[in-house]
């Protein structure tokens, strides 16, 4: 299953119009397979994955590609290019998507921090870090309320990545505790479910940028102010 696993993520990825370095692409490939395994015995997402849907595909893989894609393109203002390392700060990750393909697709210049209070995915995640040798990545077994009063962790991310959230004035101050000035926040949204939010983010964070995904998907770039 592990070459077919590959050839479907390459379909989708060509379809998309995407193209990533053969090393990504293995990392890609044995995360999705380490999903699959896992999600077995661990309610890790109720996607379908063996064998994966095109669907589950472009949502766990595709989305956040596409965004490292668009993420790049702001390599000046983000300093990307300039400042070692680059910090991104999953919240609430889950299954390990968007915060693992995007972390791979951004290089090894990206320190990776992913937040789970919950143990066994927190596990999941963990194991993900070792096959994969992130050796930048730590996961935080703990919730993001808590994350913000740690010292070390205020306002020093220069990305903050979110998914399948509710977006409430609650979530966004806290997220403003982390992010530090001109940093941003992506918002992996559902069109249909998400887009009535848009409000509640303001004064914390203003509206950068909307980009599309894949169907019934997009990302919001939100900035926090400088």
């Amino acid at each position: 299953m592990g070459s077919d696993r590959v050839q479907l993520i390459q379909e989708r990825l060509a379809q998309a119009g995407l193209s990533v370095s053969a090393g990504q692409l293995d990392a890609i490939a044995v995360y999705f397979g380490l999903l699959t395994k896992w999600n077995k015995t661990v309610n890790l997402t109720s996607l379908k994955l063996d064998p994966p849907s095109p669907e589950t595909l472009d949502r766990l893989l595709i989305e956040p590609l596409i965004a490292a894609a668009h993420l790049r393109t702001l390599a000046a203002p983000l300093d990307l290019g300039t400042v070692p390392p680059v910090r991104l700060l999953d919240a609430g990750s889950g299954g390990g998507s968007p915060a693992i393909p995007l972390a791979v697709a951004l290089g090894p210049r990206v320190q990776l921090h992913m937040v789970e209070s919950r143990g066994r995915k927190a596990a999941f995640l963990r194991e993900v870090v070792r096959e994969l040798h992130l050796e930048a990545a730590e996961v935080h077994q703990t919730r993001l309320e808590d994350v913000v009063n740690q010292t070390p962790m205020r306002e020093s991310f220069d990305l903050v990545s979110i998914r399948a959230v509710r977006a409430d004035q609650s979530l966004w101050k806290t997220l403003s505790g982390l992010v530090r000035r001109r940093g941003l926040v992506l918002w992996f949204r559902s069109i249909q479910d998400d887009a009535n939010q848009d409000a509640v983010f303001f004064p914390h964070f203003l509206l950068d940028a909307i980009h599309p995904l894949v169907s019934g998907s997009e990302l919001v770039l939100l900035r926090r102010p400088g």
